[in-house]
């Protein structure tokens, strides 16, 4: 029966197919191959293609000068000093000073001998790429040499001490489905095959809906500096994630990220690379109140299939892609270790700068079926008042791009906050069916190009 209705389907379409073939065949890249258009520098090389200076316009007597920076590759910039040069001068006499490293890539610091005379400055830029690694061509590798020329003005000021910063913080679930077709379950017509999509191999179908009995659920933190910089230490400050008391993640624009397959407490530093004082948010925790487990998951797709209008199957892989004519009812038969992996969670949708913070929560489905509900942060950001909404979910038939709702909370004067008192979103990895137009199988060997 599986076979004579799989066969059915596939002759339905078969003439919409062979329509579209000419098409597809003329229609150009698709939106992911785009994506995923080889870099225009071949080489894994460290040369500069572009550099600025991050400071404002105006620093103080005590500053430094931060350069930042693109390169194709390599490691932190302090390694590659003795090819670059910055030469400060004043009404034409020269400053001195030294290269400082960040342990980043893609930026460095000078620092003054002494500190500087109020006025305008004149800095001088120049990388030696060819130094850097003579074997990558020049143009798209970086030229030969990169110069580039500014001026500053060094203002009758000292450094400000930074202060803490407010933040918004997105802490997010994030599902990621199999990519083996052989961890998947289907029905009503969808035969899951790979892609390209946005640089890594995905698995889509084009109809029907599919479960996957492998996921890996982890816990995401995105955290972004809202308020503006003090306008003597913009460009100057660096930011650290500490993570359980461990130094993570760190960066010059304010934004951090983190992932983990386990709650965790955290705390943004704020350090000024003038004069190394700190500030510091207060530490608060993600994830203590998940209804769901984290990590490599194996799932049970039972409730997923519930709304099957046909019988669930398997199919066997070929070329990857799985083969209509190789099919098998599914057996019904679930690990006893397996949970159901379409969970969700609480998510507040708001924004918060200082003390005040607006927001919605809804509540979702959560791991083990029950229904959650938490607080999330309106009003006053440190009380963690909220009101519930609608419960939101997720299925197997839903399109494959990820959709954030951004939840926001402040990172500076609450206390420890709960799971609830943030955004809690479920961006579900797992590959999904794609709303578009059917495709031309081709056969194995052949090149496909993927109509998004």
């Amino acid at each position: 029966m599986l076979l004579a209705r799989v066969q059915e389907m596939s002759s339905r379409t078969l003439s919409i197919l062979l329509s579209l073939a000419a098409l597809v065949a003329v229609a150009g890249p698709s939106t992911a191959a785009r994506a995923c258009e080889p870099p225009a520098c071949f080489y894994d090389t460290g040369r500069w293609t572009t550099a600025d200076l991050a400071n404002a316009d105006e620093i103080p007597t005590d500053g430094v000068l931060v350069v930042t920076g693109t390169r194709w590759g390599g490691g932190v910039a302090e390694a590659e000093f003795g090819a670059i040069e910055v030469k400060v001068e004043r009404g034409g006499v020269s400053v001195a000073g030294t290269l400082e490293g960040l342990g980043l890539t893609e930026a460095f610091a000078w620092r003054p001998a002494e500190a500087l005379v109020p006025g305008i400055h004149e800095v001088t830029l120049t990388i030696d790429n060819d130094g850097i690694d003579p074997g990558a061509p020049d143009g798209e590798c970086g030229p030969a040499t990169l110069e580039a020329l500014f001026v500053i003005e060094v203002v009758d000021e000292t450094s400000p001490a930074p202060a803490a910063p407010y933040l918004t913080i997105d802490a997010t679930v994030v599902v990621d489905g199999s990519r083996d077709l052989d961890d998947y379950i289907c029905c009503d017509g969808a035969f899951p095959y790979e892609v390209q999509g946005s640089c890594d191999l995905e698995l889509s179908w084009d109809e029907g809906r599919c479960a996957s009995l492998r996921v890996d659920a982890g816990l995401r933190g995105w955290f972004e500096r809202v308020d503006d910089e003090p306008a003597l230490l913009a460009g100057a400050l660096m930011y650290q994630l500490i993570v359980d008391g461990v130094a993570q993640t760190r960066s010059l624009d304010g934004v951090l990220r983190h992932d983990a397959a386990a709650p965790f407490c955290a705390l943004v530093e704020v350090k000024s690379l003038a004069t190394g004082a700190v500030a510091a948010t207060e530490e608060r925790c993600y994830g203590q109140h998940l209804g769901g487990p984290l990590g490599a998951l194996t799932c049970d797709p039972t409730a997923e299939l519930a709304d099957c209008s046909g019988e669930p199957y398997r199919c066997e892989n070929v070329g990857g892609e799985w083969d209509p004519q190789q099919c098998s009812p599914w057996d019904g038969v679930v690990d006893p270790d397996a949970v159901d992996c379409g969970f969700g969670g609480p998510t507040t949708e708001g924004t918060t700068t200082g003390f005040e913070s607006t927001g919605d929560e809804s509540s979702g489905d959560e791991s083990s079926g029950d229904a959650s509900t938490g607080d999330a942060s309106t009003g006053d950001a440190s009380t963690g008042d909220a009101s519930t909404g609608d419960a939101s979910s997720s299925d197997g038939s839903s399109g494959t791009t990820d959709e954030d709702d951004d939840g926001r909370g402040c990172g500076c004067d609450a206390g420890t906050a709960e799971l609830s008192s943030l955004a809690w979103l479920v961006l579900l990895g797992v590959p999904r069916r794609r709303r578009r137009p059917e495709r031309v199988r081709p056969a194995p060997a052949e090149l496909r190009r993927v109509d998004e």
